[in-house]
């Protein structure tokens, strides 16, 4: 598979209910091969009350496992 190819995907595949990476840095979703909806194009600008709202609930859930273990 060609590397830009795979880095393409990495950066377009949303992660633990999180927008994508592309997302995070351009605010929008890259174009790729997958077929999509054309309204999921369409830019927004994601806030840091909600991008910080969704990593403290990742920490919570991560230190929950890890106290459990």
């Amino acid at each position: 598979m060609d590397p830009y190819t795979s880095l393409l995907r990495y950066w377009t595949t949303p992660k633990n209910n999180m927008p994508s990476p592309s997302e995070y840095l351009m605010s929008c979703k890259l174009r790729t091969k997958i077929p999509t909806i054309l309204s999921h194009f369409e830019p927004r600008v994601i806030h840091k009350s909600y991008f910080d709202k969704i990593v403290k609930q990742q920490k919570q859930k991560s230190a929950e496992i890890c106290n459990n273990q």
